[in-house]
């Protein structure tokens, strides 16, 4: 059984574009990068925000951050200001080492 947190990559895999980050090099030689997904829409669906809050609650036990990390990934949730306001994009980034 998947734990929240997969759940809500792999629907923001599904609902997002890649854009692929630029290649850097640690002070050890390892070469890595960051992909970003960014949500085609310009506003979060109801049942994404759902998903994204049960995620959070799962890693840091509070459902209303704007950004947690787990694992490889890091997600921010960039929430509306006022009340009645449609919450704005999701975006999940992902650490690729390459060598």
């Amino acid at each position: 059984m998947k734990n929240p947190v997969e759940i809500l990559i792999e629907n923001l895999e599904k609902n997002c574009t890649i854009k692929v980050g630029t290649i850097s090099t640690a002070a050890d030689g390892t070469q890595y990068r960051y992909d970003s997904y960014i949500l085609k829409y310009q506003n979060t669906a109801y049942w994404l925000r759902l998903m994204f809050e049960k995620a959070s609650l799962f890693v840091t036990k509070n459902e209303y951050n704007k950004q947690f990390s787990y694992g490889d990934y890091s997600f921010y949730f960039d929430r509306s200001t006022f009340k009645n306001e449609k919450d704005r994009k999701i975006t999940m980034n992902k650490l690729i080492i390459l060598s």
